[in-house]
């Protein structure tokens, strides 16, 4: 029997990255009101979805990766898991948190607004140095604000060893009982923001990012452990799945359109596209496998987190904000992406591996 951890579906790697550009040009989408089409506009503010989908999409391929080391729970395998983790997050989070010191500074000889007060705190900025910034003890966003998603994920990483050994196994490889525990992750978040008196999933960041985060990994991990009882590996193109690619975008696009808060629908539209795109189409997977958009989410990581540094410093230099400092900004993020992944990321990682794991890669 194949095993999960020989799993490699190259469309997760595309849709990654297509996913981190969504939000790269969610958060400098001004210049594009009334220059692109309403819809295409409507769909680049929702981009804060991204992180949903980053979030399902985490616990789908760590289930994959890393299920048969951790349900075992054995602390060999959860410490050699939480190490691999930060070895994969932390190097380039540490190196932005450096560069983000330039900026109070900035402010400060360059600015009439002084050092920047209410988004560079300190003690938020200590907080974010060790990923813990969105965990409560904060009631707004600062310093690189995308972190905020990445101090959640080391929640999830953190909870991931007792939902793999735990819960999932008291679910005894059951299907439809899987099936049920996914579907409470996906009820768990209507009742978490509608209880609230929510309108959107992206509301109360600071105080629900966490619960979001941890809820979404959860239900891919479901769906990662489904996939792997029906055979985890890509079937063969099939255009009905295409067709229901599509259908699942437009229905997508009429909830939006229809004003239906979107953690009624966007986690398990989500989840359904991670499906079909497991399964294969002609279309959408071949697409997210080209080699262009593949590589763009090899280096997605990168993109996420140096895109709100390259925004800030294109607005600090900017008296005006247009379509060309749009290009400047997604330029500069698409070639800063390239050297932290190469200069950086893939650097620090085999480093850190050989000396804490052993490992050469």
């Amino acid at each position: 029997m194949r095993t999960p951890e020989t799993v490699y579906v190259p469309a997760l790697t595309g849709l990654r990255g297509v996913a981190a550009w969504w939000v790269v040009l969610y958060h400098f989408s001004e210049p594009l009101w009334g220059v692109v089409p309403e819809w295409i506009y409507a769909f680049v503010k929702q981009g804060y979805l991204a992180v949903d989908l980053f979030f399902i999409l985490s616990g789908f391929v760590i289930y994959l990766t890393s299920s048969a080391s951790l349900q075992s729970l054995k602390w060999g395998g959860v410490s050699r898991f939480w190490i691999n983790r930060l070895v994969r997050i932390y190097p380039l989070h540490l190196i932005l948190m450096f560069s983000y010191l330039l900026n109070p500074l900035a402010l400060w000889l360059f600015s009439e607004s002084g050092g920047g007060e209410g988004r560079y705190d300190w003690a938020y900025y200590f907080a974010s140095v060790f990923l813990i910034q969105n965990w409560g003890f904060f009631d707004d966003l600062q310093w690189n604000i995308p972190a905020w998603s990445i101090s959640t994920e080391l929640a999830a990483y953190l909870v991931a060893p007792v939902l793999m050994g735990v819960a999932l196994v008291r679910l005894k490889k059951n299907q439809v009982w899987i099936f049920l525990g996914g579907l409470f992750g996906a009820i768990g978040l209507v009742l978490l923001f509608g209880l609230g008196g929510k309108t959107t999933i992206g509301e109360a960041i600071p105080t629900l990012g966490v619960a979001r985060c941890v809820l979404e990994f959860w239900m891919g991990l479901c769906l990662g452990a489904i996939c792997s009882m029906r055979g985890s590996t890509a079937s063969q193109g099939d255009a009905l799945r295409s067709v229901l690619i599509f259908l699942l975008f437009i229905l997508t696009f009429w909830l939006m359109a229809e004003g239906i808060p979107n953690y009624w629908y966007a986690p398990a539209a989500f989840a359904a596209l991670i499906y079909l795109l497991v399964k294969g189409d002609v279309v959408f997977s071949r697409f997210l496998s080209s080699s262009v958009v593949h590589y763009l989410g090899v280096i997605s990581y990168s993109t996420y987190l140096v895109h709100y540094f390259v925004k800030d410093w294109v607005k600090f230099l900017s008296e005006s904000i247009g379509m060309f400092q749009l290009a400047v900004y997604v330029i500069v993020c698409g070639a800063a992406s390239v050297v932290l992944y190469r200069w950086v990321e893939v650097p620090s990682r085999g480093y850190l591996k050989r000396r804490l794991l052993g490992v050469s890669s």
